[in-house]
């Protein structure tokens, strides 16, 4: 058996996102750096064959990507492809290069493969069905690692005109084009009922967390401008469907001028976020910060924080990425209880007691004004917790169990 894994997944994530008008979310990159350390570490035999995670030119300066080795913590774990990195062409130069990779990799009728992709991106999911078709007779599984839906069940695009229609269509595209896959790892139960997936054939991995060096104790970042001060730290996408202006809405209802909110991330609505700034001299937007600095910044916070709501259509369908890394931060996360989250989750989020602003902002001071012991004591719990239940190995032996269940 042979798992060919075909992420997405940038090549110098710090450079891209300095250089690159607005990036790919960090958080897809992350999961799938998970994922093939999570079946490295369960000794799974995958072959990695990486599409540059690049927004194509002139968002990206590179117009040539060239085939590279691909590296995870300096070990050679398989190769980068190479594209023509224009609108269209990468697409279509991605999509005649990865056949060419993959096609020298099935060589035997014997052999099983498993083709493993991560959110259903086109290029490689057209490859996978074109090869399915082409090699007849081989033992060839798919296996899509879904992240996010479309199709009426996910967020739309904001793009106006007909490039938001384009990507529309391509998207639900992209979802109805993987309903023929044998196999599928959700991030949510609920993403089983849009694909009507039988339960032997999918599991659910709702994320993964890696840290190195599990015994390091946490470390603090020293700013007196911070720390005496309660601040709440919020990174990730700043759209309106993950509830940016309710965060907003809800830390201007606190009167005290001790606290300080950071926001840090990109998205469609920046200028929402620089008015309440020129009001409110507490709150400061940082704009797209490295995973390195997002480290820091959280670090140095009071608390943690993702404002998504409920009642969102989506959220069902989904699993907020950054409530791992919140969670092992080794401080209190506030957010509000999401039906998409497995019930272990309630011993570690700090939940807000309602939706509204109101219930957030109460949250938001409730946590706050605990003792440092007891924050530390709450952030401490919540690390362990996730080291020893979430990691990649624990997480991608899910993985592994289905490919084995199934295949032969």
């Amino acid at each position: 058996m042979k798992i060919i894994y075909c992420p997405t997944m940038y090549t110098d994530i710090e450079n891209e996102l300095r250089t690159t008008k607005n990036p790919n979310p960090v958080s897809g990159h992350k999961f799938q750096e998970n994922l093939i350390k999570g079946l490295k570490a369960c000794k799974a035999p995958v072959t990695v064959i990486n599409i540059p995670r690049i927004r194509s030119f002139p968002n990206s300066r590179r117009i040539i990507v060239k085939k590279q080795a691909f590296r995870i913590d300096n070990h050679m774990s398989g190769k980068t492809i190479g594209c023509i990195n224009l609108p269209v062409f990468n697409y279509i130069t991605k999509y005649i290069n990865l056949v060419k990779e993959l096609d020298k990799l099935v060589t035997n009728k014997k052999e099983s493969y498993i083709f493993l992709t991560f959110n259903s991106y086109f290029p490689q999911t057209l490859v996978f069905n074109h090869l399915k078709k082409k090699k007849r007779g081989y033992k060839i599984y798919r296996c899509d690692v879904i992240g996010d839906l479309h199709s009426g069940f996910g967020i739309k695009s904001h793009i106006k005109g007909i490039k938001g229609r384009l990507i529309d269509c391509l998207e639900d595209q992209q979802d109805k084009s993987v309903k023929d896959f044998e196999l599928f790892v959700f991030l949510a139960e609920a993403m089983a009922e849009f694909y009507h997936a039988d339960k032997e054939r999918y599991t659910i991995i709702e994320a993964i967390y890696s840290c190195e060096d599990k015994n390091a104790d946490i470390q603090v970042y020293h700013d007196n401008e911070y720390e005496k001060n309660k601040t709440v730290f919020y990174a990730g996408s700043i759209c309106r469907e993950y509830g940016m202006e309710h965060l907003l809405k809800a830390f201007s209802l606190i009167d005290s001028d001790e606290y300080r909110l950071l926001i840090a991330g990109g998205g469609d609505n920046p200028d929402l976020i620089n008015r309440y700034c020129k009001n409110d001299k507490r709150i400061t937007y940082l704009g797209i910060v490295t995973p390195e600095e997002v480290r820091r910044y959280q670090e140095m916070a009071t608390v943690l924080i993702s404002p998504r709501l409920p009642d969102e259509g989506f959220v069902k369908y989904s699993f907020p990425s950054k409530t791992l890394e919140c969670l092992a931060s080794g401080k209190p996360y506030i957010a509000h209880k999401l039906p998409c989250e497995p019930p272990e989750y309630a011993d570690y989020i700090q939940y807000a007691h309602g939706s509204t602003d109101q219930d957030l902002k109460e949250a938001i001071v409730r946590v706050c004004e605990k003792s440092a012991a007891d924050r530390e004591m709450i952030g401490r719990k919540a690390r362990k917790f996730v080291l020893e239940q979430k990691n990649p190995k624990a997480m991608c032996s899910k993985l592994v169990d289905l490919i084995n269940n199934n295949v032969n």
